[in-house]
């Protein structure tokens, strides 16, 4: 079973992309509200991967990659957003590892499947590396 953090300010985006995600079978999501609330969740129960959207309210999703990596905390995160700084998230990808990228441009639900194989393919990797 893949468990996967989804830090989304949107409650409807956050929930449906939950739902989606669970009914593919073989990953459970936890879906967070904002950067501080993942930051506190995460140190309680690590995941296998984190998705987080770029407009998160008190921090922002590359913060929240920051203060992960700062922690030590080498999770992979997809940044899953649909309104961001393209060059803001390609310094981001550059500077600390074990980060993807997925806009859902118009639509969240357009994206779904890439999300899914992404979540699967990070995860796979992580723990490929962990052994």
């Amino acid at each position: 079973m893949i468990s996967v953090a989804y830090v989304e300010a949107d409650l409807h985006i956050a929930l449906m992309v939950c739902l989606l995600c669970q009914r593919q079978g073989g990953i459970t999501m936890h879906p967070l509200s904002s950067g501080h609330e993942a930051l506190e969740m995460l140190s309680r129960s690590p995941v296998d991967v984190i998705i987080s959207g770029s407009d998160l309210p008190g921090m922002t999703g590359i913060e929240l990659l920051a203060t992960l990596r700062s922690r030590g905390d080498l999770t992979p995160v997809i940044l899953f957003t649909g309104t961001a700084d393209t060059g803001e998230i390609i310094r981001a990808v550059n500077r600390y590892p074990a980060v993807r990228i997925l806009s859902w441009g118009n639509t969240v639900h357009g994206q779904f499947p890439r999300l899914v194989m992404m979540i699967r393919m990070v995860a796979q990797h992580s723990a490929v590396l962990e052994r």
